[in-house]
């Protein structure tokens, strides 16, 4: 197993075993039995407050009914058969005022009766701790004073709200059972989709499949947001590593033909000694050619990187050019092309003069090789520069055949020529490339205008330079 393994094995064992469904699953179960069982304790709470308000209003109604009775019997109310004495669940006995009971009848369970009192309801208990209400009542009989004392237990009246209970603690562990099985299912189905993402990414981590992508839901919500981003980051990298293979394929192929040259010509110099001479200045022709190559290979990797750092200098952009086109005219001239020129005097910018001057020669170079017009008719090449506002805009523009429709895309693209015949001259399809890289760190920007932009009705390349560079 390899250090990568071990390391992803210790990450995977110091996490939670649970998922993250059945994390939320137990979470929101327990969250529903703390919230029942608090409503649960309110509940019992009010039933037995109510139970003990019923009981208290029932037992005083009892105590006076029966009050009512005796005082309409007088002292007869001993001998009197209507007066029940275990009456609507509740014991009723009567007492002299000493505290000596007269007649009655009392619960068995109950060792210890509190003393007469008739400002308020009393408590006792009995053997199996079961509460009992007491309450005593003042009557005066034919000058007499008693009392007439009555007590309920707090089970003696069992009704429907004792029911609703009963019924609510049966049917609380059912409800949160399928609360939490509901909570369950509901959060498995919303997590599907990053199952998908785990499932198809390391698919793709295993069989390099980068043209996989993860299926997008019906609802557009974060994961379908999650999804999305994942397919963009796969587009991204499937197209990364494409140029990648693209771009290895042609530095092969634009180094096979130089190497191919030079072997074949130092071979050819070893065997013959007179065209040693020959062989020698063809084979610096094509190191130069590998030269520079090289070096245009090592300037688009500085870009890719972002270590390709501009070296500002206050530049008069008008005379710069100047040179630059008074550099290419003799090449332009060989080739019957003739090069205009429309500089607005006194440009001045802060800029890499390096750069700059590149990306206009590339932009020249281009022309004089590709310009031409297709009858074989004299070439035009004008180059205009002028300011903008706050940017140096300059153009080149010929009066040849254009570019396709089809290749108007694909031209920045490196190591693409237009040109069927790639390996013909010295082009190897890096100019326009390396003006996009520098365009970028100078935060410019270079575009193929339209044909109808084109002054001379050819291709017409544009570049727009900040003339106060700042840093990106």
């Amino acid at each position: 197993m390899t250090g990568v393994e071990n390391n992803e094995n210790k990450v995977k064992n110091k996490g939670s075993s649970f998922s993250i469904t059945a994390r939320i699953t137990i979470w929101y179960a327990i969250f529903l039995v703390l919230i029942s069982a608090s409503l649960m304790g309110v509940l019992f709470h009010m039933y037995n407050e109510r139970g003990r308000m019923t009981a208290e209003t029932k037992l005083i109604k009892v105590v006076e009914e029966v009050s009512g009775l005796i005082s309409d019997d007088g002292d007869e109310f001993i001998f009197d058969d209507k007066i029940q004495y275990y009456f609507k669940e509740a014991y009723i006995s009567v007492y002299k005022r000493d505290g000596e009971m007269i007649v009655g009848r009392l619960p068995r369970k109950i060792n210890a009766f509190p003393p007469l009192n008739t400002e308020s309801v009393q408590n006792t208990t009995d053997s199996t701790d079961t509460e009992w209400y007491v309450y005593d009542a003042n009557l005066r009989v034919e000058g007499k004073d008693l009392y007439i004392r009555g007590m309920m237990s707090s089970v003696g009246d069992i009704g429907a709200s004792s029911f609703e209970v009963m019924m609510f603690a049966v049917l609380l562990p059912i409800i949160v059972l399928l609360a939490a099985l509901g909570g369950y299912l509901i959060t498995r189905q919303a997590f599907a989709p990053v199952r998908e993402i785990i499932t198809t990414t390391d698919e793709i981590s295993k069989d390099g499949d980068l043209s996989r992508r993860i299926p997008l839901g019906k609802s557009r919500d974060e994961i379908y947001e999650l999804s999305s981003s994942f397919n963009g980051m796969f587009d991204r990298i499937e197209d990364m590593v494409n140029r990648e293979k693209q771009f290895t394929s042609d530095v092969s192929h634009e180094l096979r033909t130089p190497i191919s040259i030079i072997r074949a010509q130092s071979e050819f110099a070893m065997e013959d000694k007179e065209y040693a001479e020959e062989a020698a200045g063809i084979i610096n022709r094509e190191s130069q050619r590998m030269g520079r190559l090289i070096s245009n290979l090592l300037t688009i990797a500085r870009s890719d990187s972002g270590r390709m750092t501009p070296e500002i200098t206050h530049v008069d952009v008008s005379e710069l050019l100047e040179e630059i086109v008074e550099a290419r005219t003799p090449a332009a001239g060989k080739g019957g092309t003739r090069i205009e020129l429309d500089i607005e005097p006194g440009i001045e910018m802060d800029t890499d003069e390096i750069m700059l001057a590149r990306m206009v020669a590339n932009l020249i170079d281009n022309a004089i090789k590709y310009g031409k017009p297709a009858d074989g008719s004299e070439g035009i090449i004008k180059v205009s520069v002028r300011r903008d506002g706050d940017l140096m805009v300059c153009r080149v523009s010929d009066n040849g055949k254009g570019i396709k429709e089809e290749d108007r895309e694909r031209i920045w693209e490196r190591f693409y020529q237009a040109d069927a015949a790639r390996t013909e001259g010295n082009s190897s399809g890096l100019g326009l490339s390396i003006i996009m890289a520098f365009a970028k760190v100078l935060g410019a920007e270079a575009r193929l205008l339209e044909k109808e932009e084109s002054e001379l009705g050819g291709a017409s390349f544009e570049l727009r330079i900040p003339l106060k560079y700042e840093e990106i």
